[in-house]
């Protein structure tokens, strides 16, 4: 497909002082470096220092260490004819930065929220006595700790499923021990969740996305900054949007298309109420067609429904990394060890003259140093067959999830033993034991993997999940 190219801001716009596409701006002149000053002011996240990328996995981000906390680019705008500083507002995050399912148990600052998520007996959770969904609001849409959570079709059924896992964990708990009340029941039933998820974002989720593990994990580590970083949160961990196929399959139990399918992405984003009702309050046949339709290339390229149907996604992506602060996409390669790319031919590569084309119409014949991150990351081909996407947005996210884990003291490894987190489910151990035992009985073993329902890896056979 024809890549989709976001143009650069025009000046009025642009909450940093740059030159976009090689012209002369407030501050600058056509021969000004696009370098884009970044001076955080505040932390992005309330659970760590002040620092872009402050730590390293494994020595993939190189120019910085986990020991210590610094920013990626400080100092005044390039070229201020006035010589005042420029200083990007730092976003804030109003989420826990650490692997903790907020986004369904709901936001540490918000205790009434918290509160109303928990049905107060058992330790469950609340749901829909008659269709165990989440509850309605008045304006009869699903109540979740985060409303993106009811976003798309897939997000929806990912956030039952961990909803039932959880009540499936108090029910076992308030089996074993009878004389718990409530919030321990809660906790104890939290705790089991969350280590059950952070166990597959590290073993299975993480390999599958970078294309190898992480280092091994070496304990907590309290000199580690746990916190979310801009480039991480605006840039790198964007890269899912470009895998969107556009398309919400809906399929039957042995993985037939049901009589709706397919649902196109245009038409079900933050329509999801509707959607449930199409399938009468059942999930799996999203949670299949998720296991089924694979992701596309992540590249410069998007489908439709996510470039022109969810308020221009990918020009807001642009838009927010240069209101955040990002630096350069030449300077965020060399932060994390990378060589920097010499010409606007290099960084096109395979992608085409096209591409060339349209980067010297955007940022000028000699503009490689004027290019956004979010874009040159995005035109980056894979340098491995076992790589989902290019090397910058790989070290990024490494380093990210490396510090996730190690400067959480209650990660799941300090929890519990090998034996015990060894043993724990797979996410699709964990899909076929709280849906519907009949529906799912054909799910795959791996839900990460290219899955053809004519194959042997259904469940029960094939190889399993994480080795």
């Amino acid at each position: 497909a024809e890549a989709t190219i976001a143009a650069p801001l025009s000046s009025p716009q642009c909450v940093v002082n740059v030159c976009p596409a090689g012209g002369a701006g407030a501050g600058g002149t056509a021969d000004t470096p696009h370098h884009l000053p970044f001076h955080r002011t505040t932390r992005t996240s309330g659970t760590g220092g002040t620092s872009v990328t402050s730590g390293s996995a494994g020595g993939s981000a190189g120019g910085n260490s986990q020991h210590g906390s610094r920013d990626l680019f400080k100092g005044p705008a390039d070229g201020n004819a006035q010589g005042d500083t420029l200083v990007p507002d730092s976003p804030a995050n109003f989420a826990t930065s650490f692997l903790d399912l907020d986004m369904m148990y709901g936001p540490v600052h918000d205790g009434p929220l918290q509160s109303d998520l928990r049905s107060g007996v058992g330790g469950r959770l609340v749901m829909d006595s008659t269709t165990d969904l989440p509850l309605k609001d008045a304006n009869g849409l699903f109540v979740t700790a985060d409303p993106q959570s009811r976003m798309t079709p897939g997000f929806f059924a990912l956030n039952v499923v961990w909803r039932k896992y959880h009540n499936k964990r108090a029910d076992a708990l308030r089996e074993k021990y009878p004389s718990m009340n409530d919030e321990e029941l809660f906790q104890g039933a939290r705790m089991e969740t969350i280590a059950a998820y952070q166990h597959i974002v590290e073993e299975t989720y993480v390999p599958t996305i970078l294309g190898e593990p992480l280092d091994p994990y070496e304990g907590y580590d309290d000199s580690v900054d746990p916190s979310v970083d801009v480039f991480f949160s605006t840039c790198s961990f964007r890269y899912g949007h470009s895998g969107l196929s556009g398309l919400v399959r809906l399929l039957g139990p042995d993985f037939a298309p049901m009589a709706r399918d397919p649902i196109l992405l245009r038409n079900a984003f933050n329509r999801t109420e509707h959607v449930m009702s199409i399938l009468d309050d059942r999930v799996e046949p999203i949670i299949r067609g998720l296991a089924y339709e694979p992701s596309k290339n992540i590249d410069a390229s998007f489908v439709e429904d996510v470039s022109l149907f969810t308020g221009t996604m990918t020009f807001k992506n642009v838009q927010r990394g240069r209101d955040n602060g990002l630096p350069s996409y030449n300077d965020a390669r060399e932060w994390f060890n990378l060589s920097r790319v010499t010409s606007l031919e290099e960084l096109a590569g395979e992608n085409g003259e096209a591409v060339t084309k349209a980067l010297k119409g955007l940022y000028g014949k000699s503009g490689v140093d004027k290019v956004d991150s979010y874009v040159g990351a995005l035109l980056e081909l894979p340098s491995s067959p076992t790589m989902v996407m290019g090397p910058l947005m790989t070290a990024s996210i490494k380093d990210q999830f490396a510090r996730l884990r190690d400067g959480d003291r209650l990660w799941y490894k300090n929890r519990y033993s090998r034996e015990e987190y060894e043993s724990f489910p797979s996410l699709s151990e964990i899909i076929r034991e709280v849906l519907d035992e009949e529906e799912m009985r054909r799910f795959p073993r791996d839900s990460f993997a290219v899955f053809d329902p004519s194959s042997s890896g259904l469940a029960g056979r094939g190889k399993s999940e994480g080795g």
